[in-house]
């Protein structure tokens, strides 16, 4: 079995064959290693538990104005 960083979460020998997505991966790391940094940008970083907290607020945020699973949105963000 391969696993992703050291999280020790299975990851596919084949590619195009992706055996859990972007919020499971997180919801895996932020349960296992929720103190490991998560990403770098800059002077700034972000733990595995800070990340899944801010996809949380922003699922619920989209939830509660009504955008449900499958619907299409994009986001614009600026530079700075």
């Amino acid at each position: 079995m391969l696993y992703r960083s050291h999280i020790h979460v299975p990851c596919s020998l084949f590619p195009g064959e992706a055996p859990m997505n972007t919020a499971e991966f997180l919801m895996i790391a932020s349960s296992v290693v929720p103190e490991r940094t998560a990403m770098v940008c800059g002077q700034r970083s972000r733990t595995y538990a800070e990340m899944q907290e801010r996809v949380n607020r922003l699922a619920n945020g989209l939830q509660a104005m009504g955008v449900a699973k499958g619907d299409k949105r994009a986001c614009r963000t600026s530079k700075t």
